[in-house]
């Protein structure tokens, strides 16, 4: 049987690593994870102590130490993230498996150490997984050429995660829409490379018809974005918006209770919240960047040119003038994202695992 530990541990913050955990355990894969949280040298520490003999990790931010305000912490952090590295790879003999499911940090404060960080790990990891072919290129012209150990597996569903049995109507009275409004959705954290502000200001030019709702719901990063985002939409009798942490059991009254959910991002891989969506059989909004045009195409989105100032507008404009069918194209991304199932992702990780130990 094959044994890994996977870090950082955000079992119960986020589902995309739950769903994975649990199609590996279905392949036989003993996921192990750390049972202390260490300070210093986290990954040695945590692999020494477990035996295993592979590491599996998601998101570094938490140990390069590129959240920290201070400069050279930063730079103490990144130093300490190497050498947990060196010996995890070099003492203890362990292969090293990343899911690089950014390219950057999406929050950061210094991006000489954010790159620094990652120029490293791509460097020093058995495999790299990513979502896309897409990012392969990305890592090309921002790093080197490493596809000779990257792995392509897409992004899986949100099946069974969510409660999914409120209809539409129901969804509509609980948040006192009418039957006729056309609403358009932004879901999701709100942070900044997420465009929220040129959402609102684009879909204000379309305010003149009363029937057009537009949804914002999610938590700000801080009370500044929030107050903000308030004071723009106060005098809008037609942007409504919830914002705050929303529990699990009530994101099917925001889905169902909308049209079309749209992503205005400057920059995105993968989004979580998107595939959310397509789970939920939604047509949906977005630039043409990182992974989501090989997701999605014109029979279940409206996909825009991210250059083009003028772009999200014009995909609103389209889907009001193409009202008639979202309703399909959102049944089509619902047969796209049945096909993103995770017992797939399962075996296909499961093989990866396998190849390195035969390396």
């Amino acid at each position: 049987m094959i044994k890994a530990l996977m870090m950082p541990d955000f079992r119960g913050l986020n589902y995309y690593q739950d769903l994975l955990i649990k199609s590996l355990e279905k392949e036989k894969i003993k996921i192990f994870f750390p049972n202390k949280n260490y300070e210093y040298l986290p990954i040695f520490r945590s692999s020494l102590k477990t035996g295993i003999k592979l590491l599996h990790i998601n998101w570094i931010q938490e140990f390069t130490g590129t959240r920290y305000r201070n400069f050279f912490f930063n730079i103490f952090k990144l130093l300490l993230f190497k050498i947990d590295i060196y010996l995890v790879k070099y003492l203890l003999k362990i292969k090293i498996v990343w899911t690089m499911h950014n390219l950057y940090a999406h929050e950061y404060f210094y991006f000489l150490t954010e790159k620094l960080g990652r120029k490293f790990l791509l460097k020093k990891v058995n495999a790299i997984i990513i979502h896309c072919y897409k990012v392969l290129t990305y890592i090309r012209k921002e790093f080197k050429d490493y596809s000779h150990k990257i792995y392509i597996i897409p992004h899986g569903n949100y099946f069974n995660c969510y409660e999914n049995d409120i209809s539409s109507i129901e969804a509509r009275k609980i948040l006192k829409l009418k039957e006729n409004d056309l609403v358009f959705l932004f879901f999701g954290r709100i942070r900044p490379y997420k465009g929220i502000f040129n959402l609102i200001n684009t879909f204000k030019s379309f305010e003149i018809n009363k029937n057009l709702k537009l949804l914002i719901i999610g938590n700000p990063k801080n009370e500044n974005t929030k107050n903000k985002i308030l004071r723009i939409i106060q005098t809008s009798k037609n942007i409504i918006g919830e914002l705050k942490f929303i529990p699990d059991e009530e994101i099917q009254i925001f889905m169902n209770a909308s049209d079309i959910v749209v992503f205005p991002y400057h920059e995105i891989l993968a989004s979580g919240a998107l595939h959310l969506a397509m789970t939920y059989g939604k047509p949906i909004i977005a630039p043409r960047i990182g992974c989501i045009p090989e997701t999605l195409n014109k029979n279940g989105a409206f996909l825009y040119n991210l250059k083009d100032k003028k772009g999200l507008g014009k995909a609103l404009e389209k889907a009001i003038k193409n009202r008639e069918r979202l309703k399909k194209m959102g049944i089509f991304n619902l047969e796209i994202s049945k096909k993103l199932d995770w017992n797939k992702i399962g075996l296909e990780t499961k093989k990866i695992y396998k190849k390195l130990f035969k390396n």
